[in-house]
């Protein structure tokens, strides 16, 4: 596999971004009453902890998605740049780092069966684009029986996305109009 030049990514992921946040704008993601949700509904219904985010900007939100799954999990980034899943509880505290709201440091860290991943952009075959740090391909990486579901907006959907070979893929994307699996 190829290695994208790193311009290839950097302006894939500001295109993305816009196209995302145009799109988002008084949109709704999926809820649980819609059908394309129910495979998502099932695997965390199933699944002991569930690893969620709290959404940034035009992020879909999945809070709802996962207002009944038997235990919740947020990531955060540690000191050393590490991102660890820590269970968390919608009434639990939060510290804000660069921007994002993470759990407090010393609680406690959970390996999830299920975690659900936000997007930049997607293609068919489970490559994703995040933010760049590479802090969700790091900790998969570190999970490898964890189940990755890929979050987004259909408009960030791309044919073919340029993928290395430290990137982690997804077993499944949920959109507002699907669910895909690879």
């Amino acid at each position: 596999m190829a290695v994208p030049p790193p311009d290839e990514k950097i302006q894939l992921r500001k295109q993305l971004r816009d196209a995302r946040r145009l799109f988002a704008a008084g949109r709704y993601f999926a809820t649980s009453k819609d059908v394309f949700t129910s495979p998502l509904l099932r695997r965390i219904a199933a699944s002991q902890c569930v690893a969620a985010y709290l959404a940034m900007g035009s992020e879909p939100d999945v809070m709802p998605l996962v207002a009944k799954a038997k235990s919740l999990a947020l990531p955060r980034i540690n000191a050393d740049n590490r991102m660890d899943f820590i269970r968390w509880q919608p009434d639990d505290p939060l510290d804000i780092w660069r921007g994002i709201a993470q759990p407090r440091d010393g609680a406690e860290r959970v390996a999830p069966d299920l975690v659900l991943v936000p997007l930049v952009g997607f293609d068919r075959r489970g490559n994703r684009l995040g933010q760049g740090g590479g802090h969700y391909d790091r900790t998969l990486a570190r999970l490898p029986t964890t189940r990755r579901i890929g979050i987004g907006w259909s408009i960030q959907e791309i044919a073919v996305l340029p993928a290395e070979p430290h990137d982690i893929r997804l077993d499944a994307i949920l959109t507002e109009r699907e669910w895909i699996v690879p």
